[in-house]
């Protein structure tokens, strides 16, 4: 989706795991006060990430923000190679 600020989002929402059962945590970053952010004029940009408790694999990235649409292939990768998340 292409919209400013820039928005990205894979695998699970909160809600989605909260279905499955899966015991999971939810990092949230408000990066609206970031250096990045402040210099590019960004009043709205945020990172929420939900890990598996259970053996701490990124389940789902969810990104607002500049290079959002960048950054979310990284999480793509950690997501499909299954590196574990501290």
């Amino acid at each position: 989706m292409f919209t400013i600020p820039a928005v990205a989002s894979l695998g699970l929402q909160e809600k989605e795991a909260i279905d499955k059962g899966i015991d999971f945590e939810k990092l949230f970053n408000n990066i609206s006060k970031w250096t990045t952010s402040r210099r590019l004029g960004m009043k709205h940009s945020a990172a929420k990430v939900l890990i598996d408790k259970s053996n701490r694999l990124a389940i789902g990235a969810h990104l607002m923000g500049h290079y959002a649409d960048e950054v979310i292939n990284l999480f793509s990768l950690t997501m499909r190679y299954q590196l574990i998340v501290d």
